[in-house]
């Protein structure tokens, strides 16, 4: 499970998670009493997403 969750935060750091596409978002994989959750909270300010705003070498 913690790879799980730990897995849907990156995706939703990186704007990859369907909902999350705008990269407004900072998440984190959390215990919490045995189980692992994922907390996703509003970001400060718009985060870089890998690839955007890029052009295709060829």
């Amino acid at each position: 499970m913690f790879d799980d969750a730990t897995a849907a935060a990156w995706k939703i750091r990186h704007g990859e998670r369907r909902g999350f596409e705008d990269g407004l978002w900072d998440a984190q994989a959390q215990n919490r009493d045995g189980r692992w959750v994922v907390i996703a909270r509003r970001a400060s300010k718009r985060r870089n997403i890998p690839g955007e705003g890029m052009d295709p070498l060829f």
